[in-house]
């Protein structure tokens, strides 16, 4: 088998598949996983929601006309691409930003004293979001406006 996680996280993952929380905490009481495993079966449960969520979600829907099939589709979906998605972004992103020559079990906070590549792009972010927020209202007004001169011509 290419993946195989430890049977340790086999429980946790049930009782994060029914409550998130629960199984989220037991994950992290996981001695023998990797925090990768451990991150890749959070991030599992995480996507998915528990099915208490899916639950009130289903109850909420069934006042409306709004089905509950692609809603619960899409929920299994995130889970899966969030996972797959922690599995090969943990090297590029966990393993070259966040570690250090002296292995922890700890993540750092922050970095004070480094640039990390990671960290560039989320300062650029900062330095851009204002200007991309106010450029996407602006035209969120213009197409608004051109749609309620087309709606009074007709």
């Amino acid at each position: 088998m290419i993946f195989q996680l430890p049977i340790d996280l086999s429980i946790p993952l049930i009782s994060g598949l029914f409550e998130i929380t629960l199984g989220a905490q037991l994950i992290s009481q996981i001695q023998n996983a990797s925090l990768m495993e451990q991150a890749i079966i959070t991030s599992l449960i995480l996507g998915f929601s528990g099915f208490s969520v899916q639950a009130q979600v289903a109850s909420i829907l069934a006042q409306t006309d709004i089905r509950f099939k692609p809603f619960f589709f899409a929920r299994i979906m995130h889970s899966v691409f969030s996972a797959m998605y922690t599995f090969f972004l943990w090297i590029p992103i966990y393993e070259r930003s966040f570690r250090t020559e002296k292995p922890s079990s700890s993540i750092p906070v922050s970095f004070l004293n480094e640039e990390t590549y990671l960290s560039k792009v989320l300062a650029s972010f900062s330095e851009i979001g204002a200007i991309v927020t106010i450029g996407m209202l602006t035209l969120y007004i213009v197409l608004y406006a051109k749609r309620n001169v087309l709606n009074k011509k007709n």
